[in-house]
């Protein structure tokens, strides 16, 4: 059975890597899934050094990093003010920031990936550097060596000390080292030592990187870089692989090279899942992809964008795989339940004493946040590792289990209309309208009790195909009389449950029905230019 599971998760990473060749998305999931099989390691450091620069600044990320739980309090109290709030906004009034030098690393657990992920695990390629804004609130503080380096690494530049002298060393046994100007600090100790147990595999730091197994090498370019390597590096270790691995590698050489600034940024903001707000650094790198008022919108370009990137990280997840594996065989109903019970049991949090809608009380569901809502979006890995994750990222989690088994979906985002004024939710239909996945719950109809009615669709995912259906806010990657098509089979999944409404635009809140939309989407088609 476990063969099975291996056969299908290095499928997900033929796919992913064949369409990265010449689509976009696939390209920058690479990057969101962060897998170190990349060409561009120092993205990763990019991205997560806008998370240190807001963290570091902006009031309130230290009490979102002592809450012991993804149900977050700085979330919980201000979180919806942060949409509110311009360039100049220093964060909760009595909060305080997350100043890195403040930071206690021992108690950080170090270990091999294979410990954190579950199977099927390929240690070549699955072997990855979780977003800083992830590791750093982990369950339990285990985090891989690489992973505390990088903490380190962070910890190093808040007390002043110069980038160009700072470098990660990763080894062949999983070991990872700082080289700070002339010390070598283990991450084990955290102190100084004179050798390293293994052999360098990777070297890199923000501006430059030595890789031999994906052929990067930035030596001629930078002296620091080159004086690393000459003093650690004694012999290049061949990476241990077969050859499935070598002929995967040497295809994501070629299709996760970034050759301009553009892609680069790109690939940063989707290595951390990131949505941002005006007073965040996140807010910088957006700029030039989405129009500025995009930085006010909730449902905005960026989160459609992100979601994306998500989705298909998901695919190449173990965590996908292993709950495919889990879901076995039988009808599609106890497929699912196990499905659900597995990925709850793995995700979810324990929720409110109050009965909300159709869900009970004192109930197990995967929902929460590790910093503020809006900051950044999280993978199926992320969840298995901190039990985070709002409603947005869990649809596209489960929606990446579904698509891994083929069972026809459709992520949807309504308003939550009678069930809770002015908060809008993600979940994932059945296209045939037999059941609903809501935060990793699933309800299957006539059978479990009946969800509630929503108010109008706000945006939609269907197999990588998504749009915002607000009238006044219509954007996405296909065209307008595509929309069209995927409302009837949004319509058909809600299988006469309530009346699809659509809002004429945000700031009247006039409804339509679902005709009335779809002659607005006429009038409008235009003006209407697919985001590519």
């Amino acid at each position: 059975m476990m063969d099975a599971h291996f056969t299908r998760h290095k499928k997900a990473w033929e796919n992913l890597a064949k369409r990265a060749q010449d689509d976009p998305y696939a390209k920058y999931a690479l990057y969101a899934s962060r897998t170190l099989a990349v060409k561009h390691p120092d993205v990763y450091l990019v991205g997560d050094n806008a998370f240190y620069e807001g963290a570091q600044k902006i009031n309130g990320f230290r009490e979102s990093y002592d809450e012991p739980t993804a149900l977050g309090w700085c979330h919980m109290h201000s979180g919806h003010e942060f949409f509110e709030k311009g360039e100049d906004y220093k964060g909760i009034p009595d909060g305080k920031p997350l100043l890195f030098g403040d930071l206690k690393l021992d108690k950080y657990r170090p270990t091999q990936a294979r410990r954190i992920y579950p199977e099927p695990y390929l240690p070549l390629i699955d072997y990855r550097l979780g977003p800083l804004a992830l590791t750093l609130k982990t369950e339990g503080k285990v985090v891989t060596s690489l992973e505390l380096a990088e903490m380190i690494y962070f910890q190093a530049k808040a007390t002043g000390v110069d980038v160009d002298h700072l470098f990660l060393i990763l080894c062949d046994d999983e070991e990872a080292y700082l080289v700070n100007g002339g010390n070598l600090i283990s991450v084990r100790s955290g102190s100084s030592v004179s050798s390293m147990s293994g052999n360098p595999v990777l070297i890199f730091n923000e501006a430059s990187v030595w890789y031999p197994m994906m052929a990067r090498d930035d030596r001629a370019q930078n002296g620091p870089l080159r004086e690393v390597v000459n003093r650690f590096v004694k012999r290049e270790t061949e990476p241990a692989a077969d050859e499935w691995d070598l002929a995967l590698i040497d295809v994501l050489k070629d299709v996760s090279a970034l050759d301009d600034d553009a892609k680069f940024r790109m690939a940063a903001l989707a290595s951390v899942r990131a949505g941002g707000w005006r007073f965040h650094p996140y807010a910088r790198l957006w700029k030039g992809f989405v129009p500025e008022e995009d930085l006010d919108i909730d449902i905005s370009r960026r989160l459609g964008l992100i979601r994306e990137f998500d989705r298909l990280a998901n695919s190449v997840s173990p965590a996908t795989a292993y709950l495919i594996g889990v879901m076995g065989d039988g009808t599609i109903e106890e497929r699912l339940r196990r499905l659900s019970r597995e990925y709850l049991l793995n995700t979810g949090v324990v929720r409110e004493a109050e009965a909300h809608g159709w869900k009970k009380a004192w109930r197990l569901e995967s929902w929460g946040h590790l910093w503020p809502c809006g900051l950044m979006e999280h993978t199926i890995d992320d969840a298995f590792r901190s039990r985070t994750g709002h409603c947005v990222s869990q649809a596209h989690m489960i929606a990446g289990v579904l698509e891994m088994a083929e069972i026809p979906h459709v992520v949807v985002n309504f308003d939550r209309g009678g069930v809770k004024e002015g908060v809008n939710h993600h979940f994932v239909l059945s296209q045939d309208g037999s059941f609903l996945f809501d935060d990793g719950i699933v309800n299957f109809r006539e059978v479990d009790p009946p969800t509630e009615d929503y108010g109008p669709l706000l945006s939609f995912s269907i197999g990588g195909q998504w749009a915002s259906t607000v009238g006044d806010k219509l954007y996405g990657n296909i065209p307008s009389e595509k929309i069209a098509e995927k409302i009837d089979q949004i319509s058909d999944a809600l299988a006469n449950r309530f009346e699809l409404r659509f809002y004429a635009d945000e700031p009247s809140k006039k409804t339509l029905s679902k005709d009335g939309f779809i002659r607005l989407l006429e009038t409008q088609a235009a003006e209407y230019v697919p985001l590519q």
